[in-house]
């Protein structure tokens, strides 16, 4: 009798160990890791932190601020263009007096677009669109990272109310455990008369 409910003791032990070795990655590591007890981070506090640290979301971001800025460089096709140019050599050319002169020239043009029939704004309406892609990337990007560490913490409560209601398993059968032994212990025998 005493065989099988250490069997099974010894299963549900190494179980259990199994099962705090992965909640707990801190004694996993030897306590090096930084990791925050499930029952101090509440849901919001999980996927605030996750959203803060997944590189796909800094990207995502990151594109986003790319998007507005080439609606800038399409809108620049209304502004004012200046343009400086400038060149200066040697020439070979002589004048009445024979001498050799050295030629500079510079320019400065001011140009101001008045209408392009449409280029213009259609280039910054697909800057507009592509931006708006971004977005929504963007926005799709923190769903996923959302629901990826909504259902993660969702399993690590699992396990942890898994684990406590194996530990309180384990307590019972101890406790049946004694209470078998004792049972054994008196009243092995008994008179008839």
């Amino acid at each position: 009798m005493s065989i099988l409910p250490t069997n099974l003791l010894f299963k549900i032990s190494a179980g259990l160990a199994v099962i705090s070795l992965a909640i707990n990655p801190a004694v996993a590591n030897n306590g090096q890791a930084a990791f925050a007890p499930v029952a101090a981070t509440t849901l919001k506090e999980s996927i605030l932190f996750a959203i803060d640290r997944d590189p796909s979301v800094s990207q995502q971001a990151a594109q986003l601020g790319i998007g507005q800025a080439q609606i800038d460089e399409a809108r620049s096709g209304w502004m004012p263009q200046i343009s400086l140019n400038g060149s200066t050599g040697h020439s070979q050319t002589t004048d009445s007096s024979g001498s050799l002169r050295n030629s500079a020239a510079w320019g400065l043009s001011l140009t101001q677009l008045i209408y392009d029939f449409g280029k213009t704004n259609n280039s910054i309406s697909q800057a507009s669109s592509q931006r708006d892609s971004y977005r929504f990337q963007l926005m799709r990007t923190l769903s996923d990272v959302a629901e990826k560490t909504a259902l993660s913490y969702v399993e690590v409560k699992r396990y942890a109310d898994l684990l406590q209601a194996a530990r309180e398993n384990v307590q019972a059968l101890k406790n049946v455990e004694k209470l078998a032994t004792l049972r054994c212990g008196c009243g092995g025998e008994f008179d008839l008369g």
